[in-house]
């Protein structure tokens, strides 16, 4: 116990030394993003906090490992390709490395990738539902294995952090006589990445269909961050669209700071609520707190909905950007109609 503690917060202050070069690396390659950045890194801290949590106190549960896993190669992917894009292109020559740098960034968030099956496969209780999915675990290692070598192995041009971004280097490692057999398995092994993580989705449902007592609850945690994850990606998707509509002749920086944390706190949903159900905490609230989501998550979308109609007529007819004092009128109207509702 004392030394999976001791190796799980490890991991996590790891994981906020990589936090902290990354936001040092940010600030050089892209200042106008740093903001953004940061609350997204914050909004990942569940994936190694929880992780710790977990390992540390059930050192023999992979789910926490999984979790301090994915937060580290997260973190050392990100600094590699920001320190790539540093040697690379702000400031040329200055700085060794940059191009194994990028190579290795892209090929640890693929591995990243990769492990969320098992999550699905092994939650809650750390094991598989049964003897039945074995092959199906030693199906996604394979996978796994495939698609991270063809990853490493691709030849073409490298890509930044964000894939609009093409750098002035290519593959170091890349197969050039068998490019195309490469291409053909890493993109057969992606797909089959994520049809693996269909079927550990699948695996979860199954689950939930035969457990009673705790693990049931435990389930009930898994499927409420399920609905505040789709229910985040809507209103995200909703934002963007109302922007978009609405023709707006600049970038708006607010809107592109409440588009990242949305996205940041759409993914730390997921390990909150699994470590929330892993270690028990408050098991029996899952509930109430399911109800009450339900009703104000209705009751807060029927006020997105009436903000965004009210904006994109007005933004329509007056064909530009709305001023500030329109917007806040539009909020205020948007609440009072939801106020009988609220009540």
């Amino acid at each position: 116990m004392r030394a999976a503690s001791w190796l799980a917060w490890s991991l996590c202050g790891l994981f906020l030394v990589l936090m902290a070069l990354d936001l040092l690396l940010r600030a050089r390659t892209a200042p106008e993003l740093l903001l953004g950045s940061a609350i997204n890194l914050l909004l990942g801290l569940p994936f190694p906090v929880m992780g710790a949590l977990v390992a540390s106190r059930r050192p023999h549960h992979p789910i926490g490992w999984l979790f301090c896993a994915s937060a580290v190669l997260g973190g050392l992917g990100d600094v590699g390709e920001l320190y790539g894009v540093d040697a690379l292109v702000v400031d040329p020559g200055l700085l060794p490395g940059g191009v194994v740098a990028v190579w290795f960034g892209h090929w640890v968030q693929d591995v990243r990738l990769g492990l969320l099956p098992f999550v699905f496969l092994l939650f809650p209780n750390g094991r598989l539902p049964s003897a039945r999915w074995r092959p199906l675990a030693w199906l996604e290692a394979a996978v796994l294995v495939l698609w991270s070598v063809s990853t490493a192995l691709t030849p073409g041009q490298l890509e930044g952090p964000d894939s609009r971004m093409v750098l002035p280097a290519t593959n170091p490692f890349g197969l050039q006589p068998a490019a195309e057999l490469v291409r053909l398995v890493g993109a057969a092994s992606a797909a089959m990445v994520f049809g693996v993580a269909l079927a550990g989705i699948a695996s979860v449902l199954l689950r939930f269909r035969r457990a009673t007592g705790d693990e049931r609850q435990q389930l009930k945690w898994f499927a409420y961050a399920g609905g505040l994850m789709l229910g985040l990606i809507g209103v995200n998707t909703l934002l963007g669209y109302s922007s978009a509509t609405t023709r707006l002749r600049e970038p708006d920086e607010s809107l592109a700071l409440l588009n990242f944390a949305l996205w940041g706190l759409t993914f730390a949903v997921l390990p909150l609520a699994m470590g929330f159900a892993i270690l028990k905490y408050r098991l029996w609230e899952i509930d109430r707190l399911v109800s009450r989501t339900f009703t104000y998550g209705v009751l807060w979308l029927g006020i997105v909905l009436a903000y965004v109609g009210l904006a994109l007529g007005l933004g329509l007819a007056a064909s530009e950007r709305l001023p500030l004092a329109l917007a806040i009128v539009c909020t205020i109207l948007a609440s009072l109609v939801f106020q009988p509702a609220r009540r």
